[in-house]
């Protein structure tokens, strides 16, 4: 792989050209919703959104009953967009280098940075830091396999998007058990597309819920070919 340099430069130009927002960026909302969903319901305490982008999902959690979300990005322009669509803090700082107290925060999440940063380690020490007694989230895309092109300007080889890891289940787990965080849990997200299935017998006679639960696990035992994983959660709760 080339050698990456840093891309402070990048991202700070992407955020002039570029929305985290539903209505520019499509997958964004369900980043959002499948982030939700591995969270508990309720209230998640002082909770903190690294690499928070426009703070679509900052909001969304936000709005959660006794939660009161902080925002961290990388570009402070974003940061402050963010922090005004949630109207809360926002801090801009590198992931490495957290600008927060031990344990400060009941929750953090990290969705979409974890592929993006070159010292993975680094990154996961401060994160456990600052959340240390609480729950961490973090999710990053499925398997995906990461395209480098050519710049016709200085000729370096760069990858698409910025993306310099690529993350399986299996390797997701392995790097957080190393780093010291044990997740509870590691979940692959799946887009259901094709929902006919529903309308087969046995899945009809038994209701969305347990055919969907029936279907999933065809698709673990490979009777039936599952659609493909678009991101996976991690969930680590405690935080030790």
């Amino acid at each position: 792989m080339p050698q990456v340099e840093d891309w402070t430069r990048y991202y700070r130009h992407e955020a002039t050209t570029r929305r985290f927002v539903p209505e520019e960026d499509p997958a964004e909302e369900e980043r959002a919703a499948f982030a939700g969903q591995l969270l508990p319901a309720g209230s998640l305490g002082r909770t903190l959104d690294v690499g928070a982008g426009d703070g679509w999902l900052a909001a969304m959690l936000n709005r959660r009953p006794a939660t009161a979300v902080t925002v961290l990005d990388l570009v402070p322009q974003r940061a402050e967009r963010a922090a005004r669509r949630v109207g809360g803090a926002g801090a801009a700082a590198r992931a490495e280098q957290l600008p927060f107290a031990e344990g400060a925060f009941d929750t953090v999440v990290m969705i979409e940075v974890l592929e993006h940063v070159s010292d993975v380690a680094a990154v996961l020490a401060e994160v456990r830091r600052v959340a240390l007694g609480g729950r961490l989230l973090i999710t990053v895309p499925h398997e995906q396999k990461i395209p480098w092109v050519t710049c016709p300007c200085c000729l370096k080889e760069f990858p698409v998007d910025g993306h310099l890891h690529s993350f399986s289940a299996q390797s997701l787990r392995a790097m957080l058990e190393e780093c010291g965080l044990s997740p509870r849990e590691v979940t692959v997200y799946r887009r259901d597309i094709d929902r006919r299935w529903q309308q087969i017998p046995p899945f009809r006679w038994l209701g969305q819920r347990a055919g969907r639960a029936i279907k999933h696990r065809l698709e673990k035992w490979r009777i039936v070919d599952a659609p493909p994983g678009r991101f996976i959660g991690a969930m680590v709760d405690p935080v030790q």
